[in-house]
């Protein structure tokens, strides 16, 4: 099982403090979330992919109804995915059409679009844009991390059918 953790500001010294429940995904539903609480945030990130039980079924329409609400409220939704041996990656589908920002690394990426080893970081976050319908309705992001070659992220901006992209390279750091 996987955990959640969310930061929120205490509400006397407006310090945050941050929650962690590991193992959390095995008892989230659209019963047990409070979407009252949610829509209070300016920004709510959905870091899964494929791990939230109940959320996941009817390839991920209730995931997708949660963003769809949030977003309906000015809420900004990114959703982040996690590799697992086995991932369904088809229950991204219906979450991906509404979401703000989608992030992932560029194996998740592979998966998700179906293109291979050779796809250029370009085309993956095309594949990734297209999946999320990205309209020119309001501004979207797509971000692909490739660990030492650095990271790529497409802006789809409003009225724009074509994304501005940009490859970041990684740089090496003294740890």
């Amino acid at each position: 099982s996987t955990g959640m953790a969310f930061v929120n500001l205490d509400p006397k010294t407006n310090d945050p403090v941050i929650f962690f429940s590991p193992g959390i995904n095995q008892v989230i539903s659209q019963e047990t979330l409070d979407f009252e609480y949610l829509t209070q945030a300016d920004a709510v990130i959905i870091s899964y992919g494929t791990l939230l039980r109940s959320l996941d079924t009817d390839g991920g329409a209730p995931m997708a109804k949660l963003i769809r609400d949030l977003r309906e409220r000015d809420v900004l939704t990114v959703l982040d995915t996690h590799s697992i041996r086995g991932a369904d990656y088809g229950v991204l589908e219906k979450p991906m059409r509404d979401v703000d920002v989608f992030g992932c690394n560029i194996g998740e990426a592979r998966s998700i679009t179906g293109l291979g080893n050779d796809a250029a970081p370009e085309a993956l976050l095309k594949a990734l844009a297209a999946r999320m319908e990205v309209d020119g309705s309001r501004p979207r992001i797509v971000a692909v991390s490739m660990k030492e070659k650095g990271s790529a992220v497409a802006y789809c901006r409003p009225g724009q059918k074509d994304p501005v992209i940009a490859v970041v390279p990684a740089c090496k750091i003294k740890v």
